[in-house]
């Protein structure tokens, strides 16, 4: 019988498996998503397709199986909609990138408001509870930032005449970057810094 038993004992490679086979949760998503964001090629939109592709999946999977608490394996976090928004700021779609920004405002305010939680949003950024945890959502320097870049991106290819936004008037562009940045001062979630305030100021020059 002992001899049975051992024979029914998965062995350690077997071990291994199981434990590596869990499903993705937010740490992974997010890990991917970054990866897609960070692709090298900037006039290429298919990285920032896929990126926001996944950021939309992980929505959709925290919302089905999100818990009384609005905690879930895939809860998005500031980080994962940042890196979606740089992607596209990257890639001049300056329009695209503060949709993004409006929806990520909308979607973590709704959660703030229903969540029975109360968790410092840096500390859950950073840890995102261990790949389980509530919506912690909220914009900051960097996200704004990047809607800044992306229509200070815009005023230049306006400028040349080239690009994705080059349909987009430059001083259009430059006011919208300029906007962004009083949008920020009258934000809790970022305060501008000196790459906000060198975005418009190249926006403005071209």
């Amino acid at each position: 019988q002992k001899r049975r038993q051992q024979q029914r004992k998965p062995s350690r490679h077997k071990q291994r498996q199981q434990r590596a086979m869990k499903p993705p949760n937010s740490i992974l998503i997010s890990s991917v998503i970054n990866a897609h964001a960070k692709d090298q090629d900037n006039f290429n939109a298919e990285p920032a397709q896929r990126a926001e592709h996944l950021l939309r999946t992980m929505v959709r999977l925290h919302d089905e199986y999100a818990d009384a608490d609005g905690a879930s394996p895939f809860a998005p976090n500031t980080i994962s909609f940042t890196s979606v928004i740089d992607a596209w700021s990257r890639r001049r779609y300056a329009p695209k990138a503060e949709r993004l920004l409006n929806w990520m405002e909308g979607y973590g305010d709704s959660y703030a408001r229903t969540a029975r939680v109360d968790v410092n949003a840096d500390e859950h950024n950073a840890s995102i509870l261990m790949g389980y945890g509530p919506v912690i959502v909220r914009p900051n320097a960097a996200t704004y930032n990047a809607v800044v870049a992306a229509w200070s991106r815009a005023a230049t290819d306006a400028k040349r005449n080239q690009g994705t936004t080059r349909n987009i008037d430059r001083t259009e562009a430059a006011e919208n970057a300029e906007r962004m940045l009083h949008r920020m001062i009258d934000t809790e979630g970022g305060q501008p810094d000196a790459i906000t305030y060198a975005s418009v100021l190249s926006a403005w020059a071209n």
